[in-house]
């Protein structure tokens, strides 16, 4: 009995092994998408119980709203800069990412560990659509599409629980589709891809950079040319409707006031100075989130390109010198910050030069598919430094699945040098883990808001004593003063009574400056971030999500600690009145 059993087993293994070489053979992409899935639960799955951070706050709270009015996503007010003011004037992005919210909280709550497992789902189907997509121009399609997973600008944004995640995977699938439909003559799946067009669109507004883009893929290849004009139509005719709908709801319509809002950024930002400032640290953002493909670099260009992006660097260090704002060149001894320096030179030396690789494949091959890929690149470069509000890595993402195409396609165009495997995974690896230490020292910027949070309900009495709670900055910071019972403070309408408490976050965006006879300062404490990257301080440098005009994405640093002050009312007041005894207290600090 024992024996035939133990033969039973020993026969079924090789069958089992048999039916999956089979799998395998019938399937032969199936492998390495596996192989991209397990990378991301690797990388990402540390940071699963990420607190939220930055802009997570509005989405969470317009899932909310949809759980209240499904169709009326907007229809509520928040303070977000130091007054309340409608969330239609506020949010600059479209509700399909917060309806995907609003259905796993519906299910789960408001767990950060039940949201972020959600967007690891999103993560591993970008992960497989940049496979598909990339083996159509690349024969390392797997590399390429590591390369981009890698890179800060994905991985950092991938433990968010922002739009800009589900805008990729959409803006990818639809390219999957469209592409796929014209080149395999498969006309159902381009109106497909005009349907994942329209669902990027509402999900993120600048997915709509893609109808231009796949229009100019169709008159390249005039196939199928009247089915895409056709399927083009269909994102039009979707953010046609979503402008009419929201016009109805809020009074305006939310594509043009998102639009009107970045043009009227770029507009102020137009002088010479200014613009030569952005170009130079709109480079080092590409340069600094697309980190992994720029260090590949030296397998992909001569040396020759090598060697010119480097001279660039030292000129944009250089040039730094005379257009950055000097608090950022200069310490408060008035000391150049060198290591500010170094690191934007070396940022915009990878950004250069991954530019030069695409226009250098573009004058060489001079074929659809490299001119498709510059547009695409190019494209998104434009979108970032002329039109954006802001230059950050959310806006720099899009192009990073296609300067990894761009890196890949020059690399398998040399000739095979000895240890070629070897010679391309050691800066890929070296890539992926810096990626991997500045998600980390992003999740440490993001767990300090939720720490000061808990230490000031310890050390603070419960509301129900009486006196009220009052803070003043946003982001992560505020959702969790939010839920131990504090009010953000609005500086229009605000009012408070002797013995009430208010708390100031200094690295944060939405201060306010208190008068002094108002408030007596009851201590203050720091939430120290040990980790040698910043992703977001002022005093360092760093802004992944605002670089401004003078920031880097990312700095390698000392990181300072995330302080706040905590302070007792002295004398009552109410931002409302004009009454010298009970008059204002506080002015807006606008800063980001």
């Amino acid at each position: 009995m024992t024996s035939a059993a133990a033969q039973s087993k020993a026969q079924s293994k090789p069958q089992s092994r048999s039916r999956w070489h089979s799998l395998i053979a019938r399937h032969p992409t199936l492998l390495p998408v596996i192989g991209l899935w397990a990378l991301c639960a690797l990388t990402l799955f540390p940071f699963i119980d990420k607190p939220f951070h930055m802009d997570d706050p509005l989405f969470l709270w317009t899932a909310r709203q949809i759980h209240r009015q499904p169709l009326n996503f907007y229809g509520f007010n928040v303070n977000w800069q130091t007054f309340a003011s409608p969330m239609s004037d506020e949010m600059k992005n479209p509700p399909l990412a917060a309806y995907y919210i609003a259905l796993v909280t519906g299910v789960f709550g408001e767990s950060e560990v039940a949201l972020h497992l959600a967007f690891l789902l999103i993560s591993m189907a970008t992960a497989a659509g940049l496979f598909f997509l990339a083996r159509r121009f690349t024969s390392r399609p797997f590399l390429a599409a590591s390369v981009a997973i890698l890179s800060p600008a994905f991985l950092v944004t991938a433990t968010g629980v922002m739009s800009d995640l589900p805008a990729l995977c959409f803006w990818i699938w639809a390219m999957v589709a469209w592409i796929e439909g014209v080149d395999r003559d498969r006309p159902w799946l381009i109106p497909v891809g005009g349907l994942l067009i329209a669902a990027g669109a509402l999900t993120k507004y600048p997915v709509m950079n893609l109808i231009p883009l796949l229009g100019a893929y169709a008159i390249m290849h005039r196939r199928r040319l009247v089915v895409q004009m056709i399927s083009l139509a269909i994102p039009i005719v979707v953010l046609v409707a979503y402008q009419i709908w929201t016009k109805h709801l809020y009074g305006h319509g939310l594509l043009t006031g998102a639009a009107g809002f970045a043009a009227g950024y770029a507009a102020s930002s137009l002088t010479i100075k200014v613009t030569i400032a952005r170009t130079l640290i709109c480079l080092a953002s590409v340069g600094g989130c697309t980190l992994t493909a720029a260090l590949l670099l030296p397998l992909a260009g001569s040396l020759r390109t090598v060697i010119g992006a480097l001279l660039f660097g030292i000129a944009v260090a250089v040039l730094a010198i005379f257009v950055i704002a000097p608090s950022r060149i200069y310490d408060d001894d008035h000391q150049l910050r060198i290591a500010y320096l170094v690191q934007l030179g070396l940022m915009a030396c990878g950004g250069a030069g991954l530019m030069v690789l695409t226009l250098h494949q573009l004058n060489r091959l001079r074929d659809r598919d490299t001119l498709f890929l510059a547009l695409w690149i190019g494209g998104t470069y434009c979108f970032t430094q002329f039109v954006n509000w802001g230059i950050n890595a959310r806006t720099i993402l899009p192009m990073v699945p296609a300067l990894a195409i761009v890196v890949c396609r020059a690399i398998e165009r040399r000739e095979p040098r000895p240890r070629e495997a070897l010679r391309v995974a050691v800066p890929v690896v070296i890539g992926g883990a810096i990626t991997f230490a500045v998600a980390i020292a992003d999740y440490c910027q993001a767990l300090a808001g939720k720490t000061a949070a808990a230490h000031i309900a310890e050390i603070v009495p419960a509301p129900a004593d009486g006196h009220r709670l009052l803070f003043t900055g946003h982001w992560g910071f505020q959702w969790y003063m939010e839920k131990i019972g504090g009010t953000c403070f609005d500086d229009h309408t605000a009012r408070a009574d002797v013995g009430d408490w208010v708390v100031m976050a200094l690295n944060n965006y939405g201060l306010v400056r208190f008068s002094t006879h108002k408030l007596n300062v009851a201590g203050n404490f720091g939430v120290p971030i040990t980790w040698f990257i910043s992703t977001h301080s002022l005093e360092t440098g760093s802004g992944f999500y605002f670089a401004g005009n003078t920031q880097l994405p990312f700095i390698v640093s000392p990181v300072p600690q995330e302080m706040f002050i905590l302070c007792r009312v002295m004398e009552p007041f109410d931002q409302s009145s004009n009454d010298p005894v009970t008059g204002t207290a506080a002015e807006p600090v606008r800063q980001h």
